[in-house]
């Protein structure tokens, strides 16, 4: 089996669960036109401006140092391509070519990086939660 999946659908539906709320106070805010002090609206600005550097990798994509996205990154098996999740992308490449014992060490990077992933949606998550209420 590649990986138990239901801990990483969680952290993912976590992440979209926190997204959507965030986004259901931001439409209330322009609604009611409630960030009226300067330090609610850094507070709220800084919150997505910011989220994008949960998803940055400190060690890089695999096999790929130089590139730390983990959603968005140029496409390693085409240079004319974006890739998203390419960490993911890169390793599943050309995986139904690998003999059993480079298939084990594949699916171990895969689900390495699987666990990384989760890491990050978790991370984003908490940066987009209530607790930074503004």
């Amino acid at each position: 089996p590649l990986c138990a999946l239901p801990p990483r659908l969680e952290s993912f539906d976590g992440f979209q669960l926190s997204v959507k709320r965030w986004t259901e106070k931001k439409k209330n805010i322009q609604k009611t036109n409630s960030l009226v002090d300067q330090i609610s609206q850094r507070i709220f600005n800084d919150q997505i401006m910011l989220l994008e550097r949960t998803f940055l990798l400190p060690q890089g994509l695999p096999g790929r140092d130089n590139y730390r996205h983990a959603l968005f990154s140029p496409a390693k098996f085409d240079s004319y391509a974006g890739s998203a999740f390419p960490g993911l992308s890169d390793l599943l490449h050309g995986v139904s070519e690998l003999n059993v014992e480079e298939k084990v060490l594949r699916f171990k990077e895969v689900r390495k990086h699987l666990s990384d992933l989760m890491i990050v949606f978790r991370q984003s998550s908490s940066w987009l939660s209530d607790e930074m209420e503004i």
